[in-house]
Order: structure tokens, then C-alpha cells, then sequence
């Protein structure tokens, strides 16, 4: 028994070390990417419907969980306005950050997210053109704290939830969510390189995580390290990149089965060159 001592010291501060700190992660931080000077879509409205659904279908017992609200906008040279100031002016609590010729691009705008999780439990990520059509984080935020899920999605594609139209076996729905496993070939594609050419079968075994809205447990992607800001893996092969390391580092993801934030048919990606 006297020999078990010194190993459970060891233990006890290996613990401590690596998860007290997690453990004292409170409170959830909002952030959201955008690209407020973008010729080819109004995201500045885009972003007002966002943030206002938001506001209107949650309660204030549910919004209070919020600790931080921050908005990641792209550098534009020729800034149509002073858009620090007018989100400002429209949501106080709102901070922006905004980014320089040094940081462009949407792995660099992750990153500067990565960089705020550490103080907090939960994170919950948008992207400018989504909003909900009915309410959600109250129950997102009842499931996180009642299972040990890293990521839930909460978007729909063409009216259907996201993830619910992969094979039956992959899904196991609960009360008002579904668990999402891994497709059984994901093992054979996630060790390439993000250089290599994507075929089909890359995206059919996309290793689940994904940058669309979503609340997350902040602790896990403090492990993760950050996107590559290389510009040879824009635009998808950087996502890809950082989802391998999500999955080969446990990550769990579910989905909430009535997807109820979705996005309007008039969306231009950034991706599309045209």
C-alpha cells in the first residue's frame, strides 16, 4: 500500500495540471466571422438578421449564458464604413475585432478565435448568413451540459437537417438530438495529406467536424492547435486539416434534429471566384 502512495501523488498532480484548469472554464463565448466589405453578398444585413433572430426567439435566462459576444470581420483596403463602430452603435455588446492586410483569409480569423476559448466552457461559433427560425441555444445548452458531446450542429441543408442524410446506422437519435457517427471508411482518408488532390470520397468521409453553426466545448480545441493559414489549402483542405485532428483527438458530434438555423437561398460564398 505504501508503494501506492508515491504513484497516486503523481496522479493527483497530473490531474491537476492538465484538467483543473478546464475545470474552472466558465460561461460561453458567441463568435462569429464575416466579411462585412464583401462585393458580391450584403453580409452587413446578412449579419443584422443573424444577430436579431438570435435575440428575438431567446429567452433572457438563455442569452444571460452568453459571457462574450464577438465578431471576427475580414480586411477590406477600401472599408465601406467603420464597421467596429457602427456594430457598435447597433449591438453594444458586441466587441469586433478587426482584422489586418496581415491576417487575411478564414483560417487566420479561426485562429484569432481559438486564441479567446481558454476562460470559457462553452463556445458557440456562427457564420454571418445563418439565423434561426425558431429557438435554440437554450436547448443546445441543455444538452452540453447533460452529455459529454464536443460539437453540436445546429444548420439545416435544403430542408433537411445536416448530417441526417448519411446511412441509418450512423444515426441514434435522442430526445431532440442525434449522435453522428464516424462514416467506417473515415480511416482510410484521414491520414493523406490536405495537399493531395480531394476526390468524392474524401467529402463522403468527411471526418465530422465543421465550421458551420454550432456549440462546441471550449476545453477540447485548446488541445487542437490552430488552422493552417496556408493559402495552398484554401478553401476546403484547411477545414479538412483541422476536422482530422478533431476526430483523431476524440471528438463526438451530434446534431439537433429539427436544424433550425438555415440560411437564405441568395448566399454567395466567399469560396466561389465568379
Amino acid at each position: 500500500m505504501k508503494g501506492l502512495v508515491p504513484i497516486l501523488v503523481i496522479v493527483l498532480c497530473l490531474f491537476l495540471l492538465f484538467y483543473a484548469k478546464d475545470m474552472r472554464r466558465q460561461g460561453t463565448i458567441f463568435t462569429c466571422t464575416t466579411f462585412f466589405d464583401f462585393e458580391k453578398h450584403d453580409r452587413w444585413t446578412s449579419f443584422c438578421r443573424a444577430i436579431d433572430a438570435i435575440l428575438e426567439h431567446e429567452t433572457p435566462e438563455t442569452l444571460s449564458k452568453i459571457s462574450r459576444w464577438v465578431v471576427v470581420n475580414e480586411y477590406s483596403d477600401k472599408p465601406k464604413a467603420n464597421w467596429s463602430q457602427k456594430v457598435q452603435e447597433k449591438y453594444p455588446f458586441i466587441e469586433v475585432i478587426q482584422k489586418t492586410e496581415f491576417s487575411k483569409g478564414q483560417a487566420a480569423s479561426m485562429n484569432l478565435i481559438l486564441d479567446l476559448l481558454v476562460p470559457y466552457k462553452f463556445w458557440i461559433h456562427w457564420e454571418d448568413t445563418w439565423y434561426p427560425r425558431t429557438s435554440c441555444l437554450g436547448r443546445a445548452f441543455s444538452i452540453m451540459e447533460s452529455t459529454q458531446i464536443t460539437q453540436l450542429q445546429m444548420t439545416q441543408h435544403k430542408e433537411k437537417p445536416n448530417w441526417l442524410d448519411v446511412q441509418e446506422d450512423r444515426i441514434h437519435c435522442q430526445e431532440g438530438y442525434c449522435l453522428i457517427d464516424p462514416s467506417k471508411d473515415v480511416l482510410k482518408y484521414i491520414h493523406m495529406s490536405p495537399y493531395n488532390k480531394f476526390e468524392g470520397a474524401v467529402f463522403d468521409n468527411w471526418p465530422l467536424y465543421s465550421l458551420l453553426p454550432s456549440i462546441n466545448r471550449a476545453a477540447f480545441y485548446s488541445r487542437l492547435g490552430h488552422f493552417s493559414t496556408d493559402p495552398k489549402l484554401w478553401p476546403i483542405r484547411f477545414e479538412w486539416d483541422y476536422a482530422r485532428r478533431w476526430y483523431l483527438a476524440g471528438g463526438t458530434k451530434a446534431v439537433l434534429e429539427d436544424g433550425p438555423v438555415i440560411r437564405k437561398n441568395d448566399h454567395v460564398s466567399t469560396y466561389d471566384k465568379k
